[in-house]
């Protein structure tokens, strides 16, 4: 049950941070759009020892330590460069002729998306 949770929590959370990101960067041009693909790759770059031990002692000192929640918010930490970097290259196949034929049909934004 408590990896079911945890598993849970872990892919709600990925989408709902990840997807807006890949989005973003899949459809808008702004500052600093480079630097942040690059940080997120950056990411991926460590290894998971380094992030480890400051996570373990954080999540000890505020009571996460050994729980269902805890264990998701590591594995989403871990899972949302995927997550960015999927959805990205997921919208960038997605036409947006698309989108505008959405708005055109009185769709917000948000219902776009």
């Amino acid at each position: 049950l408590n990896s079911i949770i945890a598993a849970a929590v872990t892919v709600f959370l990925s989408v709902v941070l990840g997807a807006p990101a890949g989005y973003a960067l899949a459809r808008y041009a702004f500052r600093g759009a480079d630097a942040f693909k690059l940080l997120v790759l950056l990411t991926r770059a460590f290894p998971l020892a380094i992030l480890a031990l400051p996570l373990a002692v954080a999540f000890i000192r505020v009571g996460l330590y050994d729980s269902p929640v805890g264990v998701a918010l590591m594995h989403t930490v871990l899972a949302l460069p995927f997550a960015v970097l999927v959805t990205q290259s997921l919208f960038m196949g997605i036409p947006r002729e698309l989108e505008e034929a959405a708005w055109v049909f009185g769709c917000s934004p948000i219902q776009a998306f």
